[in-house]
């Protein structure tokens, strides 16, 4: 029997359903249907803070970072102890580049539980500061405990390369991985950051079979196929769609293949005093969802407006350029140069097997399902290359081209080309940018730590023994010739 209170003989009503379905997508990563969900919930109680929460921390996670962060703190305001909004407020401010803010919030969450979600999460903030003799201290308890955590093993496991102790890394992750109780996504997660620290240590026959382990546990996603955007965006339908009318030459775009270099030429030109860089962000990617025939001169000068104080907000109105490292926005160069007539791409190049393997080795989660696979690794890279040649055809977009290897070899050489291209002065700055206390929040955060090095050049040659269908993916591409 149901009344107005609820079902009265314990089964869920509709409004308990719809709460647990937003918590379960939520949870699941399907935040599209999650924010639906948490909105209707919200409909018959505006001031529940756990679906407030799960609005909140569901737009952050689709890119709408802003709105995420104002849902939070009205989840907050009703509940200052709800944990899963102060872990969320503590993430957010951790993405968007405001570090103490985030320990602040994460630090309240500590003092209200024992459990180790907001400490891993702090631990990973500081070691984003690169303050990782703190992080570590901070996780040593709990990573060292004979009933560990497999989550704390691993957040300790992962710092230990930058503190020039990997073997210890490695130790206590071999030891962990030997209990059959941890849950498959604990268990990938500790074989990606295993095999890269039995990289580090030279014994590369076992990293490549710890990564090789890590990615059966992933399905790849379909296929990237390029040949609807090359129909779609022609040099006559890109010729009559309409353009911005608000011009900037702020907007700065690093484009390529994950694992390219695009972090490292971000934090070069972010240390110049008249740059400064937001990291990786989606609005390209959101407002690129048009058919050149549909967009309207209003529409195009709306989009620009919002990306322009997009930057304007994270990388402060006095910088006069600011840099977007989103690398897939290589997908939308189209829209790009409909909304930005005047940005300036950067196109960041590697070695393609050092860059296929690289991505292979990296644990993406579901954001780059071809990765998990050397042919569809191989696959993505030679179609990024053929949409990269397609754009330039058709907008005649200005994009540099910098190449990894030539930037580690002769970094004054290349920093000052890259300035050049950007109308900016030469500073020292630039060449010592691994003196910057900003932030870093990427896959490559321990390395734009560290001044330029060569040890990643050619580092496919000791793999190549378990690499051939990668390599043979490459060669039929062009994208290599040996």
């Amino acid at each position: 029997m149901s009344s107005i209170f609820g079902n009265t003989q314990g089964r869920p009503n509709a409004q308990q359903l719809t709460r647990q379905r937003a918590e379960q997508t939520l949870d699941a990563g399907e935040y599209a249907t999650a924010v639906a969900l948490a909105r209707d919930a919200l409909k018959l109680t505006p001031n529940d803070p756990d679906m407030l929460y799960v609005l909140g921390w569901g737009l952050i996670q689709a890119g709408e970072l802003q709105p995420g962060a104002i849902k939070l703190r009205q989840a907050l305001g009703r509940d200052p102890t709800h944990l899963k909004a102060l872990c969320a407020m503590g993430e957010y401010f951790r993405i968007t580049g405001s570090p103490d803010k985030s320990l602040e919030f994460l630090d309240r969450a500590i003092a209200l539980t024992n459990t180790l979600r907001p400490i891993t999460l702090k631990s990973s903030c500081l070691a984003n500061l690169g303050r990782y003799q703190e992080a570590a201290d901070l996780l040593a308890p709990r990573a060292r405990a004979d009933d560990a955590e497999l989550s704390a093993v691993v957040a300790y496991a992962d710092i230990t390369e930058a503190l020039k102790r990997p073997e210890e890394g490695v130790e206590l992750l071999e030891k962990a991985l030997e209990k059959p109780v941890f849950h498959k996504g604990a268990r990938n997660g500790a074989l990606y950051v295993l095999g890269r620290l039995l990289d580090k240590i030279g014994r590369y026959d076992d990293a490549f079979d710890a990564f090789a382990r890590a990615n059966k546990m992933y399905k790849t996603g379909p296929r990237f196929e390029i040949d609807g955007i090359k129909n779609l965006w022609t040099r006559e339908a890109f010729e009559g769609a309409c353009k911005s009318r608000v011009r900037s030459e702020k907007p700065v775009l690093i484009i390529g293949m994950p694992r390219s270099g695009t972090t490292l030429s971000e934090r070069i030109i972010a240390a110049h005093p008249k740059a400064a860089g937001v990291g990786e962000q989606i609005m390209m990617l959101e407002l690129a969802k048009f058919h050149p025939d549909k967009l309207t001169h209003a529409q195009a000068d709306a989009g620009a407006r919002r990306y322009i104080e997009m930057l304007d907000r994270l990388g402060g109105k006095n910088a006069t350029r600011v840099v977007d490292k989103m690398p897939d926005n290589y997908q939308v160069l189209g829209p790009v140069a409909c909304f930005l007539p005047d940005v300036r791409v950067i196109h960041c190049l590697r070695d393609p097997r050092d860059t296929c393997l690289s991505c292979y080795f990296q644990n993406f989660g579901s954001r780059h399902l071809y990765a998990v696979d050397l042919e569809e690794v191989a696959h993505r890279y030679v179609t990024h290359l053929e949409l990269v040649r397609h754009w330039r055809e058709v907008t005649g977009l200005e994009i540099l081209e910098l190449y990894y290897e030539q930037l580690v070899a002769d970094p004054e050489t290349q920093v000052t080309r890259v300035l050049e291209f950007l109308g900016l002065p030469f500073d020292e700055k630039c060449l010592d940018f691994h003196r910057s206390k900003k932030t870093v929040s990427t896959a490559s955060r321990d390395q734009v730590r560290q001044p330029l090095y060569k040890s990643s050049v050619a580092r496919w040659e000791r793999y190549k023994d378990h690499i051939g269908p990668m390599l043979d993916v490459l060669r039929e591409g062009g994208a290599i010739s040996d």
